[in-house]
């Protein structure tokens, strides 16, 4: 799969069934997934988004935000790729469209937790330019 295949879409809303397709995708995807009612949770909150990256209508990867509109600051919730597309740069680009977006409505710092042992999520944001604030 190539980079350019891949849209990504950010919605402060979305629907039912798409609700379900992305908590869907969250629990086959990530070892800490939320269920459906978390997801609609998090979603209802002022200042929350979510990214959808698709390769030919195909979930493919998503991103979870919140920006704390006092503070101009983002809290990254959670980033994910499909298993059979990791390490092929969709994390990137999902990454990319969050970043370019949160830049065009003028915020400029993002913060996230990680667990320590996952390597892999702090090697990506290592590679993104994120610095640990604290252990």
């Amino acid at each position: 799969m190539e980079n350019k295949n891949i849209n990504c879409f950010i919605f402060d809303s979305i629907s039912s069934e798409l609700l379900k397709l992305v908590s869907n995708f969250d629990q086959e995807n990530i070892a800490q997934s939320w269920p459906v009612g978390s997801w609609r949770g998090e979603l209802e909150k002022p200042g929350s988004f979510v990214s959808i990256a698709y390769h030919h209508s195909v979930i493919v990867g998503i991103a979870l935000f919140s920006i704390d509109s006092f503070e101009e600051n983002v809290d990254l919730y959670k980033i994910c790729v499909s298993k059979e597309n990791r390490r092929i740069k969709v994390g990137s680009v999902i990454f990319e469209s969050v970043y370019l977006f949160l830049k065009s409505i003028g915020v400029s710092n993002i913060y996230l937790d990680v667990d320590v042992e996952n390597c892999a999520a702090i090697a990506f944001y290592r590679s993104n330019n994120f610095k640990v604030l604290r252990y």
